[in-house]
Parts: structure tokens; sequence; C-alpha cells
């Protein structure tokens, strides 16, 4: 499974709750401007010009934070649903059966520079890890596993090591599309900046 698509799976599920938080975001707001409504009502029936003054100044500095808080709040829950798309897709990465691991590993170490060096594979995946580096072409040696990665491997070749743990794959494949991610989870907030 590509993980575009996986991208584009979570994005849908994120935009249901995306479109909650605005949804109880217009409650909010609609609460407040009725309340506020019914408070400045009740101030024109005989209260002086002075207090009118400070009713809407009052009103102002409400709508003001409430509307930071708002923002403060979804971009909050942004931040939060970006992180879940990067955490269910590293599960899904892990998860994947020794066929699907053993080719996506064999694509990435094809990639690697030279024919010598060590890898060193996840956890429960040296086997795999293995048949990858068989189908890949290269003649790199597996050494014993790391506990401490969840898929993917490390590559030694002297001074030079890669870090192609899943961890740092999906880093940096999201680092590049920050912006298309948040853009897929949010695309009519995205807009309403603007």
């Amino acid at each position: 499974m590509a993980l575009e698509d996986l991208t584009q799976r979570i994005a849908e599920d994120a935009a249901a709750q995306r479109d909650r938080l605005l949804d109880d975001a217009k409650k909010e707001g609609a609460s407040v401007r009725e309340e506020l409504m019914s408070e400045f009502a009740a101030s024109k029936e005989g209260k002086s010009v002075a207090l009118k003054q400070e009713n809407e100044r009052i009103r102002r500095s409400i709508r003001v934070t409430t509307a930071m808080k708002l923002r403060s709040h979804e971009l909050q829950q942004r931040r939060q649903l970006v992180q879940e798309v990067r955490e269910r897709a590293l599960a899904q990465l892990v998860a994947l059966d020794d066929t699907a691991y053993t080719q996506f590993l064999s694509s990435r170490i094809a990639e690697l520079p030279g024919n010598e060096g060590q890898i060193t594979p996840a956890a429960r995946r040296k086997a795999a890890t293995e048949a990858a580096v068989q189908a890949s072409g290269k003649a790199f040696e597996v050494v014993e596993e790391d506990a401490s990665l969840q898929g993917g491997f490390r590559f030694v070749r002297g001074d030079l090591v890669i870090d192609a743990s899943l961890e740092a794959l999906l880093s940096e494949f999201f680092a590049g599309r920050e912006t298309d991610v948040a853009s897929q989870l949010f695309p009519a907030t995205e807009q309403n900046a603007n």
C-alpha cells in the first residue's frame, strides 16, 4: 500500500473530526454572540452612553479572545491530527506482512551506495531484511537485530551511517509534504485562512 494512499485514507477520517471541531466552534461563537446581543439589548433600554460604550468594548474584547482561543484550539487539533496520521502510517508499515515488507525494503536497499557494508535490521525482521538484501542484488552483511528499531534498518559502511528506520523514512516523507497533508486534512479551513 503506498504511503500516499494511506495518507489519503487517514485524511478522510481526519476530515470528519475536523468538521466536528468546526461545528463546535460555530456553536460556541453563536452562544457568545447571543449572550452579547442580549446584554447589549438590555443596555439599550435606559443605560447611559458610557455604559453602552463599555459594553461594546467588552463585546469586542470577548470576540477577539474567543476568536484567538478558537484558532489556538484549531491549530492544536491540526497538530494532533497530523501526528495521528504519522503514527497510523508507522503502525501500518510496521504491520506489513513479510512479503510486502521485503518488497518495501528491497527498493530502499537497492538505493544504497556501493555493495559493501552492514545492515542492522529491526527486531523480529532479520529474515525479511536478508530476503530484501538478496532481492536488491546487493551483497550487504545483515548483522544482529536492533530492538530500538520498529522497522526498516540502519546501514553502516566505514564512517557512513544511513538511518533507514521506518521512523526516519516517515519523517523524511512528511518533512517535504506537511503542507500537502495539512491541506488534505483541512481543505475548507485552509481556504478560509487565506
